[in-house]
């Protein structure tokens, strides 16, 4: 009988042990082992992310060509399409500021923020120099009393290419035409006129692709022609 029970115990023993040692295993495997492979799960999904945040060649294209139109036909060339302003009551500027007599040409812009949401710090910057945009306190005063930069006779189409696409930037090189002229006036021809090209960039901030930056290109044609 002593035998017997003995033998009953050992075989106890070895179940126990051989259950606590599936147990553990199993602990192991689900908790210890999924710890370790989270990691590569989560690179795996940035990396998609990454991929998928790249514009293709024709969605940027075409992101370019909105962009480019609204710095260059709306910011700088002659009417100002993307700027709203007041001209019910125009002011004059001298060396003491704003004035309310004298070379009545200044209106003060009334959209100045969603300028500033469609351009960096730094290109906003660059627009109010080139255009000799005057600043009283929080209010920005645009000079009303004749053409923005550029001749009339400007080339009104341009070609644009992409240099490079990144995930938050994209670069542009952009050829513009600009019509010679003769003894008889202005030739308008497009295989006699002058060509410029220049780079365009716009960066992705806020959620929002912004112009980065933008030479005005008659500007360049100006250095072109006298170089």
């Amino acid at each position: 009988m002593e035998k017997k029970s003995k033998g009953k115990t050992i075989v106890i023993v070895i179940l126990v042990l051989a259950v606590l040692g599936l147990g553990g295993y199993i602990i192991y495997d689900k908790l210890l082992n999924n710890e370790v492979k989270e990691p590569v799960k989560t690179e795996k999904k940035d990396k998609i992310k990454i991929e998928k945040d790249i514009l293709s060649e024709d969605e940027a294209l075409k992101l370019g060509k909105e962009r480019y139109e609204y710095v260059r036909d709306g910011l700088f060339l002659c009417g100002y399409k993307q700027v709203k302003y007041d001209d019910s009551k125009l002011f004059a500027w001298n060396e003491n500021g704003k004035q309310i007599t004298g070379d009545l040409n200044y209106a003060k812009i009334t959209n100045i923020e969603d300028i500033k949401a469609n351009l960096t710090e730094h290109s906003f910057l660059n627009w109010i120099k080139a255009l000799d945009i005057k600043q009283d306190g929080n209010d920005y005063y645009i000079y009303v009393g004749g053409c923005g930069i550029g001749p009339d006779y400007a080339y009104d189409k341009f070609e644009i290419k992409i240099k490079d696409i990144k995930t938050n930037t994209i670069t542009y090189s952009i050829d513009e035409y600009f019509y010679i002229e003769d003894n008889n006036g202005i030739v308008e021809d497009i295989n006699k006129a002058e060509k410029c090209t220049t780079d365009f960039e716009i960066i992705k901030e806020d959620n929002s692709w912004k112009i980065k930056e933008y030479t005005d290109s008659y500007t360049n044609y100006l250095n072109i022609v006298n170089d």
